[in-house]
């Protein structure tokens, strides 16, 4: 990094309205989180992952051939 990009950094970092941007993405990324999910979402998202995880494995095949590489 250049020291012209170091000064525009340092600018940046003491900027209220830069300050004020990462304030509400802060605010924007934890309320999110906190929000309640409607019962019947997380029910059927469960059962999507479960469907998911708990499928039935494939027997191994061998991968024969040298084609198969780009």
């Amino acid at each position: 990094m250049n020291k012209s990009e170091k000064k525009e950094l340092k600018e940046l970092a003491l900027s209220m309205a830069f300050r004020s941007d990462m304030d509400k993405a802060a605010r924007a990324r934890s309320s999110r989180s906190e929000r309640e999910i409607p019962l019947d979402e997380f029910v059927s998202f469960l059962n999507a992952y479960n469907g998911f995880v708990n499928h039935q494995p494939r027997q191994f095949r061998k991968i024969e051939g040298g084609k198969w590489r780009a």
